[in-house]
């Protein structure tokens, strides 16, 4: 039976090639990273639907956001929180002299771009249905 497997993208600026340096990063990432899996997607009889979503310059600390099935990247993973971070690129983007973009600290990592790792673990224990066991930087038990 195939499972569908939703994925949004959150971010400021009208696409990816005029979004904030961070937030074009984790865009760029996260594409790289479905193509990557598109064996495990087929092993596994899961279809994934890609959204990405341009948000409002006043929407601001929902950018560089990464949903999966309605449940943001961060909340699949232990000790992660989201904090805000000062960002050039965002100031630019939204016209004022300076900004804060949103970044996730995992233990005492900083992440304001989300790294390939992160992404692949958190998805591929989606995939194969095993979303509650994980480690402070998202790795799937079982690697």
């Amino acid at each position: 039976m195939q499972k569908n497997l939703t994925i949004e993208w959150q971010h400021i600026g009208k696409n990816i090639s005029t979004t904030c340096v961070r937030c074009n990063a984790t865009g760029i990432t996260l594409l790289q990273v479905i193509e990557d899996l598109k064996p495990e997607l087929m092993k596994n009889d899961v279809h994934i639907a890609f959204k990405e979503t341009v948000l409002s310059n006043d929407q601001l600390p929902e950018s560089n956001r990464i949903i999966i099935n309605g449940k943001a990247l961060e909340d699949y993973l232990k000790n992660a929180r989201v904090i805000q971070t000062p960002c050039q690129s965002c100031a630019c983007i939204v016209n004022n002299e300076t900004a804060e973009c949103r970044a996730i600290e995992i233990s005492d990592e900083l992440y304001e771009s989300i790294p390939a790792e992160i992404i692949h673990n958190v998805l591929i224990r989606i995939i194969r249905g095993d979303e509650s066991s994980s480690d402070s930087k998202g790795s799937c038990c079982c690697q």
